[in-house]
């Protein structure tokens, strides 16, 4: 027989270079956080463990764990002018554990991995806070690391700009339907995304759980809007990256405004100077050498009014 093991107070998130980028594009103490930060090549690792039992009457039960991890990705987006759709990949490598009691013999205990991998898309509404939401059957996608679709916005909106506690996450419970007890506990953190999801079925015959806890991240741009919505500028992701020991940095503008384009080092010291001057509705390219520089990880900081974008990037030599 299995119970469940949840740990819920401790837990470990390892982040490349996420203090730096808190450091270089802060704002304001009062501006909206990134709590979910999208960009293409954005990842993130998970602890994946889900525990579920049923045991419905007059017939022999079934306990199923599975434990492992789980990766998902930023691999693409398509932009509109009311939202912008990302692709998600995910890969999970994972045991299961399943035992199936038997009324006239032994249990039937097997244990064998899964590795398996599949795609899906988030749906980002570029109004108000920007929700988020996937168009998924809700108890289809239910155990999943990313599980949020329409059906939540009773409960609590997932949305990707929200004020954040003195620790820098925001934390809160909703369900899928109150009345029958079942619920989730979501905890994102500025700068990296979700960082804890666990959920609670709240029955008794066929009972489920799971507690997904983010280990490591790779978050490239993180978008810092001093209002609700982000602003007219977009700075591109660098090409290539890693690169040696140049590389183009591109940025596109639906408005007009003054704006500068600088790198930096991991301590938010200014490096190089790259551009400064108007901004207009376009694109702007311009190339960084490095080759006066030592490797590792900078970050091109756009500027432009109240908005301010951040790239990392890697230089290997």
């Amino acid at each position: 027989m299995f119970t469940p093991r949840l740990v819920a107070s401790m837990y470990l998130i390892v982040m490349w270079s996420s203090q730096a980028v808190c450091q270089v594009e802060r704002l304001t103490t009062d501006s909206l956080a990134d709590v979910f930060p999208l960009s293409v090549g954005n990842q993130w690792t998970y602890r994946y463990y889900l525990f579920w039992q049923n045991w419905p009457s007059g017939n022999p039960g079934e306990t199923c764990v599975d434990s492992g991890s789980a990766v998902c990705e930023v691999a693409g987006y398509v932009r509109t002018p009311d939202s912008t759709v990302w692709q998600i990949h995910q890969r999970r490598d994972i045991v299961r554990h399943d035992v199936i009691d038997s009324l006239t013999g032994r249990p039937l205990d097997t244990t064998y991995a899964i590795q398996d991998t599949s795609s899906f898309e988030f749906i980002e509404s570029h109004e108000g806070q920007h929700q988020l939401y996937r168009n998924a059957d809700p108890y289809l996608v239910l155990h999943e690391v990313f599980p949020f679709t329409r059906e939540y916005v009773d409960s609590a909106l997932i949305n990707r700009f929200a004020y954040v506690d003195a620790g820098d996450t925001l934390a809160f419970r909703s369900w899928l339907d109150a009345f029958h007890g079942q619920y989730f506990i979501f905890t994102f953190k500025e700068d990296v995304g979700l960082v804890y999801n666990f959920y609670n079925s709240g029955t008794v015959d066929a009972y489920s759980t799971h507690e997904h806890v983010l280990i490591t991240s790779i978050i490239n741009s993180v978008t810092y809007p001093s209002r609700s919505e982000p602003g007219p500028f977009t700075l591109l992701q660098n090409y290539p990256n890693p690169f040696n020991p140049r590389t183009a940095i591109s940025v596109t503008a639906t408005a007009r405004n003054h704006g500068s384009l600088r790198v930096l080092d991991v301590l938010g010291r200014e490096v190089s100077k790259l551009w400064e001057g108007m901004l207009i509705p376009g694109t702007v390219t311009v190339s960084w050498n490095a080759s006066d520089v030592a490797s590792g990880i900078y970050f091109c900081q756009l500027r432009a009014g109240p908005y301010v974008q951040t790239r990392k990037m890697t230089l290997i030599k």
